[in-house]
């Protein structure tokens, strides 16, 4: 029996990658690899966490955010927008700074109109977009959604406790959930003011 097909996949590519970087590229001067994925969980879990054969190669970390306000200003002026400081700022608030939200405004309607077609017309955009970027994001989408819909409870945040308690669940379980959430981008991380201790809120 040919035991190799039972291998994942993505196990396999990772070690073929790893046996071609380890055999022919280490040994270049002019080669860089860089990987790019947008699964927080998959990147940390596969490439940044490994144990195998890639394990201690990574050399930087670059970790892609969305744009701040300035930046929003500049990529919709780019796009035809001739709007007002205050316009922008509503913008921004509606959307944050994801380049793909942003060039899909339409520029003939007015800026709260734009927001409305993109996000509740009935074959919006954006209509199903947080729950779809939980699937598409995590494995386990429905236990990450609950921890999102804890959270934005609140406004000063919760510790990890606190989550794992009103979420039913483990610690352990919620620890490595919320530092996905954290490169991804759902949420920060921030220790409490002028506390010694490790807890932090979320």
């Amino acid at each position: 029996m040919n035991y190799h097909g039972w291998i994942p996949r993505s196990r396999v590519f990772w070690g073929k990658l790893a046996a071609f970087w380890n055999e022919y590229c280490s040994r270049k001067s002019n080669i860089i690899l860089v990987v790019c994925g947008s699964a927080a969980s998959y990147m940390l879990n596969k490439l940044i966490r490994d144990r195998g054969p890639l394990h201690g190669r990574i050399t930087a970390k670059l970790s892609m955010s969305q744009f701040n306000l300035h930046s929003t200003k500049v990529l919709l002026k780019s796009k035809g927008w001739q709007l007002s400081n205050k316009a922008i700022t509503n913008i921004y608030m509606a959307l944050g700074g994801v380049a793909k939200y942003l060039i899909s405004l339409k520029n003939d309607l007015t800026p709260s109109q734009a927001i409305q077609e993109l996000c509740f017309s009935k074959d919006a955009l954006l209509k199903d977009e947080y729950k779809t970027l939980f699937h598409s994001l995590f494995r386990d989408a429905s236990t990450y959604y609950s921890i999102m819909n804890v959270l934005s409870r609140r406004w000063q945040g919760l510790t990890r406790e606190e989550v794992a308690n009103k979420t039913g669940l483990s610690r352990g379980y919620i620890t490595i959930a919320l530092e996905e959430l954290v490169a991804s981008g759902f949420i920060s991380k921030r220790p409490f003011f002028n506390q010694k201790t490790k807890e932090c809120c979320s």
